[in-house]
């Protein structure tokens, strides 16, 4: 049950349960209680609701008229009760069922009236009701007796009405009342606030035990109200929290074999170019030829170096701080050709053609370093999974909206389509059997993603005839994109 169902059922509880208890433990009382001091009141509620009875009674003919029906069944209903009368006028007795002891009560109340009129007096028990109708100008008087000791055993058990209940026992039932709303009171509270504490109790654990650096313990909660939202998102976060610290332990083993396999690495060139340095220093080689060697096999082996520099450099500097980085307003068109003509004799080297096709004109705010190291990995990637000896790499630029977008495409192998997501991912190799020094160690990529939402931008994956890069980039304020067609 949801909270806030729980509130207003406790609301109707608090209102309605000590209403009904009072209610129950009235009828019980007044049921099994027999009121003295409720006699003259319920004298006068048995005679009133029968004296209607003789409301079309024909006075005139008095005799005649209680020997009817319904004034005898009327009459009857009275006696059993407990009520007796007699009407008269003057010495005359139209009808009467007073009993030898109900004639002296008669004798001695009537002589203490000055005038006939409605008046209760007590009488051994007994309670008497005088009254008077007057008819056509002819008076005629009621003498009642009520004795409820003459009264049918079965009536005297009738539900007592709350204004026939005495002071006292009105005194128990608002005891009973009060008492009813106080434990309802006390029990709704503490319903209540089990529902609000076990839970907030389970989320207050669950969070020191996450704040404590344990997330193996799962978060439950099994009842359906608002806190098991709160609690199953509790639990997603532990889950996401524990596999982030898994990618980030996966992410330092990776750190570690990569820096491992560099310092390794770094090793052979340094030994090479030490002893190629020494052979040269104590004229080993002798020779042009020979010296020319071993000045080539130095530049190789620094270039070797330097690439394992690099990539030590890109491993260090993954985590890109967008505050660093230098955004300037230029031409992206004209940056994406001056880096590809500094790229050219690379590319020619490795038997890789280039083909530009800018469709507008984007002038916005951009690093032109970082944005720089987005082509040269996309570059190094292209010719370095392709399965030819030559490969063509095509670039196209266009405006779309606020958008730059940009399309980097090769003629490769592409890349199984279930790949296309986790490529970004940081030291993700599809051939998982490569170690970190083969070909690539997961992180271009990875570097790629983060520089283009570093910008701003979205970058996702395609095959299509090859492997693509679809790249958007907001054109910041102050861009411009200007529709104009270039021959390429």
């Amino acid at each position: 049950m949801r909270v806030k169902t729980k509130i207003i059922v406790s609301n109707i509880a608090v209102v309605c349960i000590p209403i009904l208890i009072t209610l129950v433990f009235w009828t019980s009382y007044s049921l099994s209680t027999d009121f003295e001091e409720s006699g003259p009141i319920k004298f006068k509620n048995i005679y009133s609701q029968y004296k209607k009875r003789f409301s079309d009674i024909d006075w005139t003919n008095m005799r005649a008229a209680f020997s009817n029906k319904k004034v005898v069944d009327g009459v009857s209903e009275l006696y059993e009760s407990g009520v007796r009368f007699k009407i008269y006028s003057g010495d005359e007795v139209f009808f009467t069922n007073l009993e030898s002891n109900d004639e002296e009560c008669f004798y001695t109340h009537i002589k203490s009236l000055d005038s006939v009129c409605e008046c209760f007096i007590s009488h051994d028990g007994r309670y008497v009701f005088f009254d008077a109708v007057e008819k056509n100008g002819v008076p005629y008087n009621i003498f009642v007796i009520y004795d409820s000791g003459a009264a049918n055993p079965k009536l005297k058990k009738s539900f007592v009405p709350i204004y026939m209940i005495p002071s006292t026992s009105m005194a128990v039932f608002v005891t009973v009342l009060i008492l009813s709303i106080i434990l309802v009171e006390m029990a709704v509270t503490v319903w209540l606030g089990n529902s609000v504490l076990i839970p907030l109790n389970i989320f207050r654990k669950a969070t020191g035990e996450i704040a404590n650096g344990n997330l193996s313990r799962s978060v439950r909660y099994e009842s359906r109200d608002e806190f098991h939202d709160v609690v199953a998102d509790l639990d997603r976060m532990r889950l996401s929290l524990k596999d982030l610290e898994r990618k980030q332990m996966g992410y330092e083993e990776n750190r570690k074999s990569i820096l491992l396999g560099i310092s390794h690495d770094l090793r052979s060139p340094l030994t090479s170019i030490k002893g190629y340095a020494c052979g040269l220093r104590d004229g080993i080689a002798r020779t042009e030829e020979k010296k020319r060697y071993y000045y080539d096999a130095i530049l190789l082996r620094t270039n070797d170096m330097e690439s394992m520099v690099n990539r030590l450099y890109e491993l260090l500097r993954f985590d890109i701080d967008i505050t660093l980085m230098k955004f300037e307003h230029k031409s992206l068109n004209e940056f994406i050709e001056r880096f590809f003509d500094g790229k050219r004799i690379f590319m020619e080297e490795h038997g890789a053609k280039l083909s530009l096709d800018f469709q507008d004109e984007i002038v916005m705010d951009f690093d032109e370093f970082e944005m720089g190291r987005v082509f040269i990995n996309l570059l190094e990637n292209s010719i370095k999974y392709r399965t030819r000896e030559s490969s063509l790499i095509s670039v196209s630029l266009c405006g779309n909206g606020g958008n730059a977008e940009l399309v980097f495409k090769d003629d490769g192998p592409g890349v199984p389509d279930e790949c296309l997501e986790k490529i970004f991912e940081i030291f993700y190799r599809i051939d998982q059997s490569r170690t970190a020094s083969e070909k690539g160690n997961g992180l271009g990529l990875a570097i790629i993603k983060k520089v283009v939402e570093g910008h701003g931008g979205t970058i996702r994956a395609f095959n299509d005839c090859g492997l693509g890069f679809f790249i958007t980039l907001p054109v910041m304020a102050g861009g411009i994109v200007d529709e104009k067609n270039f021959d390429c």
